[in-house]
């Protein structure tokens, strides 16, 4: 059970802070800033005695990112540490307490948002939240797309510019859904990485067929791991992403080359000209011929 203690709001030393509710309400209408917009930001570092309640919760979905330090926070029956490199996310309007640790109090870069696509991703922030997924490789490239984002709200509140920081807001947020195309640059990503790696191996070797057993041990995993971990990493089974980045290079010769179907398909190592047909239009919705029919380019 999480105590109460003493209820220190701000005052924290090198804090920053933005609060724009008025201003934000007024241009509820506009089309970009309807769909995800801020309301409040700032930056706590060394918070000691942060402590916040909220029998009611607000309006806005309140987003925490701790860098340093623990926190904790209570909310729907349940508490939830807070470490070093993890993210808090409490949907908008729901019950809630959360405190720095008192010998240990977070560094935290925080804000509040809404709009009408705000209720998806702070929903499946939470989802991770839940399942304990909420750990994230800290990124100097992450907080400085958080400093632009408060640097453009304290340069003004320009029209422009507030649909700038709404559109920035977007891609800050995917950072912590969608880690591995964040980092995708990250010379550390694939090395490290035993899926990544098998991925990048995947696309070296397009033009060939690769089994479950090859990829897992590329990975240097069992194939029940590799698959399960590949799985919850991208979405699909190894096979089925193996197919679709098939498919993806068929798309690039289909439009900027002039090998035939059946060319195509034998390049990527499919000899089943209709087994590659039938394979392409479950992925593209429409028959190779098609797709090149619509997408081959005209001339100028």
């Amino acid at each position: 059970m999480m105590k109460e203690i003493h209820k220190k709001r701000d005052g924290f030393v090198g804090q920053k802070a933005i609060v724009l509710p008025a201003l934000i309400n007024k241009n509820e209408t506009d089309p970009i800033l309807q769909n995800l917009m801020i309301t409040d930001i700032g930056y706590y570092p060394n918070a000691h005695d942060h402590y916040r309640s909220r029998a009611k919760g607000i309006d806005e979905h309140i987003f925490i990112y701790c860098v340093n330090g623990n926190g904790r926070c209570k909310m729907g029956g349940k508490e939830y540490q807070i470490k070093n490199d993890e993210y808090l996310i409490i949907p908008a309007n729901k019950q809630h307490v959360y405190a720095a640790d008192k010998n240990n109090p977070w560094t935290i870069y925080w804000l509040h948002f809404k709009g009408s696509f705000s209720g998806a991703i702070a929903q499946e922030l939470f989802d991770r939240l839940e399942k304990k997924s909420n750990n994230i490789h800290y990124s100097e490239k992450r907080i400085k797309v958080f400093d632009e984002l408060f640097d453009n709200l304290e340069r003004g509140t320009a029209k422009q510019n507030l649909a700038f920081i709404s559109l920035s807001l977007s891609y800050f947020l995917s950072s912590f859904l969608y880690q591995e195309c964040f980092n995708l640059n990250e010379t550390t990503q694939v090395k490290d990485n035993p899926i990544e790696l098998s991925i990048s191996h995947m696309k070296q070797k397009i033009e060939i067929l690769l089994s479950l057993n090859a990829l897992a041990e590329i990975a240097n995993l069992s194939p029940s791991h590799y698959s399960y971990l590949f799985k919850q990493h991208t979405g699909y089974s190894p096979i089925e992403y193996f197919n679709r980045l098939k498919i993806q290079k068929a798309c690039q010769w289909l439009q900027f080359t002039e090998l035939h179907i059946n060319e195509v398909s034998y390049k990527l190592g499919i000899n089943d000209v209709f087994y590659f047909s039938r394979l392409f239009k479950k992925i593209m919705g429409t028959s190779p011929k098609h797709y090149r029919l619509k997408w081959k380019p005209q001339g100028a």
